[in-house]
């Protein structure tokens, strides 16, 4: 930073290290505070994000000395700041990989192979780069773009590749929600009884084809057009669901008994349309959560067939209220089932982990 650059002195050039790399601790702090309880949820997505964020701090780096002078500080910057995001994102994941891989066995073994593994690529990557670097001055920029991207696609198609051979047998929304289909549409379609095994898909199977990218799906619908929130405050839910007192009570007994509760109501405070508001209790743990997600789903359905079949009501509020208890029953009739389907099928239901608001109530 200044070097080859007439009238920069080592105060410049240390104040420009200094400016990189704050903004590079501050994005790291910032980031792990708005991200850090997210990692869990969604390993796989958080793991190529880091790959993809690493590459576009690189190329920033990179692209910088392009640029005008007057630009070359804030693209570093913001080159280090992605890489620091990098950093705390996939150190996160790669605890959660490692941890994965070394069950029935040892998570410090794993840990030890799993940095000579980067010690060797690494090592590999500077005899590559050593011997390029005699040829760089000889080649036209066009050709070392063309090479730099098509690496950085190789690089970012691999690790898709390589995610997708990590079986989670934990479910996360993206994972239960494609269980969850398969089990409800199973029960559509066959005469078997409530409580019977139905065939879902195997940990190996929906890794081949859950979305990696954020915003992405890749064939993952869901039953109806109504959202599911999770992890909603009591507050959230007393206001969009516009209950009375009597039924907010029955509310929090439920709680305290099934430690979550589900109810329609408003998406938000402005937008039109409805969504399936879901809080859990402090004590909820994993089976609570599939069971939850199980009994939104549910009622997503039903209110979906209520509209389809353009079935009549005189208010809103009455067809909330039947759509709720209708799924309320057949959810502790299916519950049994699908959860014997899923430990059949390899799921481990009490390491679930969902996309949530991040709220959990604790009533006295």
């Amino acid at each position: 930073i200044g070097v080859g650059r007439e009238g920069a002195t080592a105060l410049s050039a240390s104040l420009n290290f200094i400016m990189r790399d704050g903004c590079g601790m501050a994005s790291t702090l910032l980031f792990t505070a708005a991200a850090a309880s997210k990692f869990r949820g969604d390993v796989k997505r958080w793991r190529l994000f880091a790959d993809l964020i690493n590459d576009i701090g690189i190329t920033l780096e990179v692209a910088a000395t392009l640029v005008p002078r007057h630009l070359f500080l804030p693209m570093i910057c913001a080159g280090n700041m992605c890489k620091a995001i990098c950093g705390v994102a996939a150190g996160a994941c790669n605890g959660a990989i490692n941890l994965h891989w070394a069950r029935g066995s040892d998570i410090s073994d794993i840990n030890a192979k799993f940095g000579a593994q980067h010690t060797v690529t690494g090592s590999l990557g500077l005899v590559f780069a050593a011997t390029f670097a005699r040829s760089v001055s000889a080649t036209s920029q066009l050709t070392l773009w063309t090479l730099y991207s098509a690496l950085t696609v190789l690089h970012i198609v691999a690790n898709m590749q390589c995610l997708k051979l990590i079986a989670f047998d934990h479910l996360n929304t993206s994972r239960i929600d494609a269980v969850v289909k398969a089990f409800l549409l199973a029960m559509e379609k066959s005469d078997k009884k409530i409580d019977e095994i139905i065939p879902l898909d195997t940990p190996m199977k929906i890794a081949k084809s859950e979305p990696l990218y954020f915003g992405a799906r890749s064939g993952f619908r869901r039953l109806s057009a109504y959202p599911i929130r999770i992890g909603v405050s009591f507050n959230t839910l007393a206001h969009l669901s516009r209950r009375d007192k009597m039924s907010l009570s029955n509310l929090s007994s439920r709680i305290k008994s099934d430690q979550y509760v589900i109810s329609v109501g408003d998406i938000n405070g402005k937008k039109k349309g409805q969504a399936i508001l879901v809080a859990f209790g402090i004590d909820a743990n994993g089976r609570v959560k599939s069971k939850a997600y199980l009994h939104a789903m549910i009622l997503c359905h039903i209110l979906q067939k209520y509209d389809i079949s353009a079935t009549q009501f005189q208010t809103l509020e009455e067809k909330n209220i039947m759509a709720e208890t209708t799924a309320a029953a057949r959810v502790e009739s299916l519950w049994s089932g699908f959860a014997k389907s899923a430990h059949r099928a390899g799921w481990d239901l009490e390491g679930t982990e969902l996309r949530s608001e991040g709220y959990e109530l604790s009533l006295k």
